[in-house]
């Protein structure tokens, strides 16, 4: 089925961390303390010790869904240490685990979201806690209205699980009676997001920004095998334009 015009949807749901905030530069400035403490021989390239980082990050999302992402993320940086063989005390890692709340927004992330709250209720889905999420509100996304805010923390797992997915939909419906078909996601996450909008057929939008990411981009064939979306921007700033100029049609 071809997708509708982009004056179709009335609910826009938003993955944060990627789509809305520059995450990957932020979370290797934050490791910096783990690489200051390896001798300066053994310090690997930026992308290995990302790839560790996010590994652990993933295992503990899937395998302890109902544990807090500030929890989630201090046990990561933990796990990243010693995969390293560094130490590191446990109040580094929870100050690690609460740096989500002031990672920066992407540039053109608060004027496109003032655009796009114009023409559709706003949704925020992502993984994060309660604890890191309301200063991002009140710092980063400050000047973002969202409608409604559908956390891990209250959900009670991580994306890509499609309960997050499944309890998005479901208070779509309830919150603003809003079917499936009237809703987009928009998301950058190929695998997290993504993935999850083609099993359940949900229309998305894809937002590149630096592209799809290592995991996603090593077997790409697969990837796309396993996700889907019927619109692809470069930025948040390119989609806003594009629903400016659909709605002005």
């Amino acid at each position: 089925m071809a997708p509708p015009s982009l004056k179709h949807f009335k609910v826009l749901a938003f993955d944060i961390y990627g789509t809305l905030i520059d995450e990957d530069d932020a979370i290797f400035a934050d490791l910096a303390p783990i690489y200051a403490k390896m001798p300066s021989d053994l310090r690997p390239e930026r992308g290995a010790i990302e790839r560790v980082f996010y590994g652990h990050e993933s295992r503990l999302m899937t395998s302890e869904p109902t544990k807090l992402y500030r929890d989630i993320m201090a046990e990561s940086y933990v796990a990243t240490a010693m995969s390293f063989g560094v130490a590191v005390p446990d109040e580094e890692a929870e100050a690690f685990g609460l740096k989500g709340g002031s990672r920066p927004a992407w540039p053109d992330t608060v004027e496109a979201m003032k655009v796009l709250g114009k023409h559709y209720k706003l949704i925020a889905l992502s993984n994060v806690d309660h604890a890191n999420f309301t200063p991002l509100l009140a710092g980063p996304l400050k000047g973002v209205h969202f409608d409604a805010t559908y956390i891990a923390e209250d959900i009670g797992s991580y994306k890509p699980n499609l309960k997050n997915f499944e309890y998005l939909l479901s208070h779509v419906k309830s919150d603003f009676g809003v079917e499936k078909d009237n809703f987009l996601m928009v998301a950058h996450g190929v695998l997290s997001d993504h993935g999850p909008a083609k099993k359940l057929r949900l229309w998305s939008a894809w937002i590149e920004r630096e592209g799809p990411g290592e995991e996603a981009e090593r077997d790409w064939e697969h990837t796309k095998a396993n996700t889907s979306w019927q619109w692809q921007y470069k930025t948040l700033g390119d989609f806003a334009e594009a629903v400016t100029k659909a709605f002005e049609e």
